[in-house]
C-alpha cells in the first residue's frame, strides 16, 4: 500500500508526518502541472523541497484531472530528467493512446478514470468520462505493450470492485471513498459522521483555497459518512474479498488474475420484492 500526500501539503507538515513515523517509501509526493504556466508555481517547488528535505521518498505524483493537455507529456519528460530514480505516476486518463504516450515520456503508472469517483461529478457538470471497466481494460492493454503500469483510480464501492479492477488488467488500484471515515483520516467526527469531499468541490476550494486565475468548475460535492473506527478492520476485508476472488478463478498472484478471470456481459435488471409483483 502507498499513500499519496496532497500537493497542498507544506513541507512543515510534511515534517510533522515523518517525525510521528510516517514510513517515507510508502508515500507519494504530489505536484500539479502549473509549472509549465508559471515558474513560480508553488506545488512544484513545494514538491522539490519536499524531496530535498526527504531523499527517500520513491514516488512522485504528476495529479490533474485532465491530462489531455498538450503541456502534460512535456512536464513529465522534464520531471523524468529531473528525477530519474524516481517512480512517476501520471493522471487521469481514459484512453490507450494516451495511456502510451505517458509511459513512453517517463511515467511508470497512468492513473486511469475520468468520472467515476464517489464524490466526483464531472459526468454530469461536463458530460465527459469512460465506463471505468472499459477504461482498466484498454488502457492496461496499452501499458502491457510498453512496458508501464495503470492505477484504476474510483469507482470501487466493495472489495468485489478492487477484484474486478485487477481481473481487468489494473496493477493497481487508487480508493478514497472506502478509506474515508476511519480514524486515520483525522478528520473531526460530529454526530458520528465524518466529512468526505472531492478536490474540485466548493468545500475543497473553503479548505484549500481558490485557483488564483478565477477559474472553478465545481466538478465534485461534500458528503457525510458515518464514523467507521479503525481503517484496519476495512482493510481486512479488501484483502479478504481480494484473496477469495483469487481463490475463485484459480489464480496463485495477483498479476495472475487477468489471465484467469472471464467476464459476462449482462443487463441491469430490477430486483423486485414479492409484494410488488402480487400489487
Amino acid at each position: 500500500m502507498m499513500t499519496v500526500i496532497t500537493k497542498s501539503t507544506t513541507l512543515d507538515q510534511w515534517k510533522t508526518a515523518v517525525g510521528n513515523g510516517v514510513r517515507l517509501q510508502s508515500v507519494s509526493v504530489c505536484t500539479g502541472t502549473n509549472r509549465m504556466f508559471d515558474p513560480d508555481a508553488q506545488d512544484y517547488k513545494n514538491m522539490q523541497e519536499v524531496l530535498k528535505s526527504f531523499p527517500d521518498i520513491k514516488m512522485i505524483t504528476v495529479d490533474v484531472a485532465n491530462a489531455y493537455h498538450q503541456n502534460m507529456v512535456g512536464f513529465i519528460n522534464k520531471v523524468r530528467e529531473e528525477y530519474p530514480d524516481k517512480v512517476i505516476v501520471a493522471g487521469n486518463v481514459v484512453t490507450p493512446e494516451m495511456t502510451e504516450e505517458l509511459i513512453i515520456n517517463g511515467a511508470d503508472v497512468v492513473k486511469i478514470g475520468i468520472g467515476p469517483g464517489s464524490v466526483c461529478t464531472t459526468r454530469i457538470m461536463a458530460g465527459v468520462g469512460v465506463p471505468q471497466f472499459s477504461a482498466i481494460v484498454e488502457c492496461s492493454d496499452a501499458a502491457n505493450g510498453v512496458g508501464g503500469h495503470i492505477m484504476a483510480d474510483g469507482g470501487c464501492v466493495y472489495p468485489g470492485d478492487i477484484a474486478k479492477a485487477l481481473g481487468g488488467g489494473a496493477h493497481m488500484v487508487m480508493i478514497g471513498g472506502m478509506l474515508a471515515g476511519h480514524d486515520e483520516s483525522e478528520q473531526q467526527v460530529v454526530n458520528n459522521k465524518i466529512e468526505f469531499y472531492g478536490m474540485s468541490s466548493d468545500r475543497a476550494r473553503e479548505i484549500h483555497g481558490k485557483r488564483k486565475d478565477g477559474y472553478r468548475a465545481n466538478e465534485g460535492k461534500l458528503i457525510s459518512l458515518p464514523y467507521r473506527g479503525p481503517v484496519v478492520n476495512t482493510l481486512e476485508d479488501i484483502l479478504g474479498g481480494v484473496r477469495s476472488a483469487c481463490t475463485y478463478i484459480g489464480a496463485r498472484r495477483l498479476k495472475d488474475m487477468p489471465k484467469c478471470a472471464s467476464f459476462v456481459t449482462t443487463n441491469n435488471v430490477i430486483n423486485r420484492t414479492y409484494d410488488q409483483y402480487t400489487k
